[in-house]
């Protein structure tokens, strides 16, 4: 799986659509094999899922350096340990990194898991809160 995402290509969804955000369904982008961060962990989550994988696709935040910016990964647990799995990885070190070295990096907003159950996390509230409130 890790070896097939190498072989897709990054593109923003500006770029290959002319919109600022764009979701591909699994399919095409197993068709077109380019898409954003999205594209990549949707189709990941769904091939994990079809093998019987505890996983979760994640979408919210995240942050490093002094970057930062919305973006969608995956959870996957191996021998019962939670991994980020950063399906745009270039190289398969960078694809796997254990969630208790890279947690201040991913602020989750909302995921689904393998059973198709949806969870919102803390870190969603509080900034619909601060949206809420204005400038």
């Amino acid at each position: 799986m890790a070896e097939w995402l190498l072989g897709c290509t990054y593109v923003s969804d500006r770029r290959e659509h002319g919109v600022r955000d764009h979701w591909l369904h699994p399919l095409e982008f197993e068709r077109i094999r380019r898409g954003d961060c999205e594209d990549f962990a949707l189709w990941a989550w769904r091939k994990l899922t079809e093998r019987g994988c505890r996983n979760e696709f994640i979408v919210g935040r995240w942050h490093r350096d002094g970057r930062e910016g919305a973006h969608a990964w995956v959870l996957i647990y191996l021998d019962g340990r939670p991994w980020i799995f950063e399906t745009t990885g270039r190289s398969k070190e960078r694809m796997f990194k254990p969630l208790d070295q890279v947690a201040r990096e991913y602020i989750p907003f909302a995921a689904i898991d393998q059973d198709v159950r949806k969870k919102v996390y803390v870190g969603i509230t509080q900034r619909i809160m601060k949206l809420m409130k204005g400038p």
